[in-house]
């Protein structure tokens, strides 16, 4: 992220994976699988108009234009 919290980071609104450059609509905070890391460290995300949903680490993502 360049900056700013993970306030704006919640369930509905666009996000960009800076990893892979996708956009997706966030679908859940947590991880769904049992791992090392934190739960609230990764985001499930939908792409905009349907598909598979990916995990991305939160410090991936940004906001969309528009979604700030």
């Amino acid at each position: 992220m360049t900056g700013r919290g993970r306030e704006w980071i919640k369930e509905g609104v666009l996000a960009r994976d800076t990893s892979t450059n996708r956009v997706g609509e966030v679908r859940q905070i947590g991880s769904a699988f049992p791992s090392a890391a934190e739960p609230g460290e990764f985001a499930w995300l939908r792409p905009e108009h349907g598909g598979v949903e990916w995990s991305v680490p939160l410090a991936a993502l940004e906001p969309v234009d528009g979604d700030q």
